[in-house]
């Protein structure tokens, strides 16, 4: 006992020896739940990625969070059509610099699409829609700030589909021009030299995931540190070309920003009790709300709360093709059932304390596209017995697990729910657990590190898996995670959905410009999924956000970032502290 009471109040002398955090320094310090997994820009697509890139690299437009209308900011205007539907072009704007000083130009542009898009390029997720999309992309012969771009269609998102493409530089990548020869139009029949190999391999190397050096961007920032597990760290560039600029995206007004990996809710909540991080922007809104009520924390910051453009779901394995598999979910009934014994509106209310709202289909209920027809699947212990049993599942030995017989062999219904460790997912397992076993069906709770976690989903080597997407007022091309190829070449679309009825509605709401059209086929493409039950979708969450009062011109958005950090402003009385 003795040593159990010294233990904790070491803990407590330790707590209260914490070091004071120098708040007049212009630095913030943001919490993120973990180190994100490389910041190649283009082989790693995740999301904190991009929380990085939103200061450090640039788009040639992006969203306007307030209107949600695309906003330029490399280019003079949005792109717009030459002669036919599938060609556009767009002006650069002038005096948009490089770190080396050198202007941007035309053939950035083309070189950041001939990567993206390129076979030996190690980015099948991003490479698979941009892919279907550019046919051609080229410099004009007369002025090298105008861009041409033709697609392979008539396109929904042609107008606006470099919003999530980071724009490199070719001399930074390509000194040696050992690129030029590989062509945009027809470069999946391209024949590769072996000198074009080499610069792919390396090009491809997990040094560029972690080396601050080849982390080179047009963002106001540049990455000068980048501890995996630790934090990242940006700093101002000097007489950066957008000084001056009074747009919310090229502000930069701390010194400094730094992404602390905080991934353990008791060391967050002591990091801000602690004042050690300036800014949170997706606490739970259920621990955003305890600590409101003390008194510490609302002396110290800034609160808020958003609707979230996520959703999570557990996707099924719709198509197991690993030889050790089961094929517990390729039959409609048993997904179905699945879904009717996932108790999700309990999961909202006991794990979420009410902050969070269903999710029907694989469209943020909050976007205008949104199929709000759908009937929300809710817990039926009875219905589901009923699909199971419909499906052949029966209880043949007495002991409460249902059991059917594959290739003659009698297997019971026990299959592993896969998520990533560390988070709260383990109890949304448990709370599943219980009750699919009512139902007679098993539930192993399958624990994964991250990087695991993602490599098996891609290589198809899970039963059941909990994940979040996050998605957005603009649209995405479905075609990325829905598309039957995506299944094939081992994409994003994990479960395996899809068919040729459902690509083909992809393909319409993808192929008009016409708004009413758009809408119409992308709502019978949700009522697909929504029927053939792919994913049990689980709710879309409400986040709160956090931010120190020791900043000026604090806003908070649904869309991502959320909060925007080079916007923030260090309060005179905070600076006189020095």
């Amino acid at each position: 006992m003795q040593k159990i009471i010294y233990f904790f109040s070491l803990i407590f002398l330790l707590i209260g020896c914490v070091e004071k955090r120098d708040l007049s320094i212009n630095t913030i310090v943001a919490e993120i739940s973990t180190t994100p997994d490389g910041l190649h820009p283009f082989n790693t697509p995740s999301s904190l990625r991009t929380y990085v890139y939103t200061f450090t690299q640039k788009s040639l437009h992006c969203t306007n969070v307030k209107t949600l209308k695309q906003v330029p900011i490399l280019i003079e205007s949005m792109p717009d059509t030459v002669g036919d539907l599938t060609t556009f072009s767009f002006d650069l704007k002038k005096g948009i610099t490089w770190d080396d000083g050198s202007p941007l130009t035309g053939d950035d542009i083309v070189f950041t699409i001939k990567m993206t898009i390129c076979p030996l390029t190690n980015n099948p997720g991003l490479k698979d829609i941009y892919s279907t999309v550019f046919e051609d992309v080229w410099v004009d012969k007369q002025n090298p700030l105008r861009v041409y771009y033709r697609t392979k269609s008539v396109h929904y998102t042609s107008k606006n589909i470099f919003r999530e493409i980071y724009i490199q530089q070719k001399k930074f990548w390509d000194p040696k021009g050992l690129t030029d020869d590989i062509p945009i139009k027809h470069i999946d029949k391209h024949e590769f030299s072996e000198k074009e190999k080499k610069w792919f391999k390396d090009f491809n190397g997990a040094e560029n995931n972690f080396n601050v050096t080849t982390m080179n961007g047009l963002g106001a920032y540049k990455i000068t540190e980048f501890v995996q597990g630790s934090h990242i760290s940006i700093v101002r560039k000097e007489n950066h070309w957008t000084k001056g600029d009074t747009l919310m995206y090229n502000l930069s007004y701390p010194d400094k920003i730094v992404f602390k990996v905080i991934s353990d809710k008791s060391a967050l909540k002591l990091a801000l009790k602690s004042e050690r991080i300036d800014v949170t922007r997706k606490i739970s809104a259920k621990t955003l709300k305890k600590l409101e009520k003390k008194e510490y924390f609302n002396e110290n910051y800034f609160t808020d709360y958003k609707n979230m453009y996520v959703y999570y779901y557990m996707a099924l394995n719709m198509k197991p093709d690993l030889s050790y598999q089961k094929p517990y979910f390729n039959d409609n009934r048993v997904r179905r059932a699945i879904a009717h014994l996932t108790p999700v509106d309990d999961i909202i209310d006991v794990l979420l304390k009410g902050n969070g709202s269903r999710q029907n289909t694989n469209t943020s209920s909050f976007n205008y596209r949104y199929n709000d027809t759908l009937e929300t699947i809710r817990l039926d212990i009875d219905k589901a017995k009923k699909l199971l049993s419909e499906a052949g599942w029966k209880d043949t030995d007495g002991d409460h697990i249902l059991d059917k017989t594959f290739n003659g062999k009698q297997i019971p219904f026990e299959f592993k729910i896969s998520y990533q460790s560390g988070g709260s997912s383990k109890d949304m397992v448990l709370m599943m657990m219980d009750e699919m076993k009512k139902a007679g069906v098993r539930v192993i709770p399958n624990p994964m590190d991250p990087a695991v976690f993602f490599k098996n989903a891609l290589n198809h080597d899970f039963d059941a898996m909990i994940g979040g997407w996050i998605s957005g007022a603009v649209y995405s091309d479905p075609i990325q995670l829905w598309g039957v190829s995506n299944w094939a070449n081992k994409g994003y679309n994990f479960s395996g959905f899809g068919n040729a009825r459902s690509d083909s509605l992809i393909e319409a709401a993808n192929s008009t410009f016409d708004e009413a059209e758009h809408v119409h086929a992308y709502k019978a493409f949700q009522e697909q999924i929504y029927n053939d039950q792919p994913y049990v979708f689980l709710f879309s969450p409400i986040k709160g956000l956090a931010v120190h009062n020791r900043f000026d011109n604090i806003q908070t958005f649904m869309e991502t970032p959320g909060v925007f950090l080079n916007s923030l402003i260090l309060k005179d009385a905070y600076k006189k502290l020095k």
